[in-house]
């Protein structure tokens, strides 16, 4: 499970112009008070493909596939230039997480394969992963969703636990870190207003901060001193709770969870 980071947008306008914004922001399942991050950064559909093993493992076997180098694996006319194929695999390689070499070996092969029948994974489209991955990095720069929101929400989920204080507060969680992108976009989407973002980690005392934008751009910007009384102070007013209470040791019982 990740850190819950709190989010807070303060917007300073009229009532009539928050529920402008409110409208235009609103996850449309949930309705008013709530923000959906697509409504101003949408997340292109074909990035929406499953991060890990599955799809590591079509990439391994289509670099296998399309080296030319390699005899014992992929068709004739799967085989790429070998200039082709280091410009291939380095685009599989940007990001800082990928490392894939340049072939796996026979009996690797052979290996994964037979885990793909002994899980009844599909082989009928065997390289269809990776194909959409790379797809997805020449057009995204990203092969999935998890680099790509990142990057453009500043965090790997979408927002969840919204509650609008009826007023001028929406506040919501992220996962691990703050949606200070989110929160440049909303600004540049109604340039005239002001909107104070405040964040704040469960880690009472770090990973928190204040920052004001107006017509898209960043206009000031406060991060307390990590673990400072200001710190916490700020964290408890955010997370609207005492981080003493939050972390009382629970009472001992008979029963223990493992």
């Amino acid at each position: 499970m990740p850190n819950h980071v709190r989010n807070i947008i303060r917007i300073e306008t009229e009532t009539d112009r928050i529920k402008e914004i409110l409208a235009a922001i609103q996850d449309d399942g949930l309705g008013p008070g709530t923000i959906d991050f697509n409504k101003l950064v949408p997340m292109p559909a074909s990035l929406e493909i499953e991060k890990g093993s599955r799809t590591d493992r079509s990439i391994k076997l289509y670099l296998t596939a399309i080296n030319p180098a390699v005899p014992y694996f992929g068709a004739p006319e799967d085989k790429v230039s070998a200039e082709e194929f280091e410009r291939i695999r380095g685009l599989f390689n940007k990001s800082k997480w990928n490392h894939f070499g340049t072939a796996m070996t026979a009996d690797e092969v052979a290996k994964e394969l037979d885990l793909m029948k002994k899980y009844k994974e599909p082989t009928d489209n065997l390289f269809g992963l990776a194909k959409q991955a790379l797809g997805n990095i020449e057009q995204y720069g990203h092969m999935d969703w998890y680099d790509w929101s990142c990057e453009h929400w500043g965090t790997k989920w979408n927002a969840y636990d919204c509650h609008y204080d009826g007023q001028n507060e929406l506040s919501f969680s992220t996962a691990w870190s703050a949606a200070s992108p989110i929160l440049q976009q909303l600004s540049a989407k109604f340039p005239d207003l002001t909107f104070v973002h405040l964040w704040a980690d469960e880690d009472y005392g770090c990973n928190l901060g204040r920052s004001e934008y107006l017509g898209g751009e960043l206009i000031d910007e406060y991060l307390p001193s990590q673990c400072s009384e200001e710190a916490y102070g700020m964290a408890s007013d955010i997370w609207s709770s005492d981080p003493l209470e939050e972390y009382d040791e629970p009472e001992e019982s008979e029963e223990l969870e493992v």
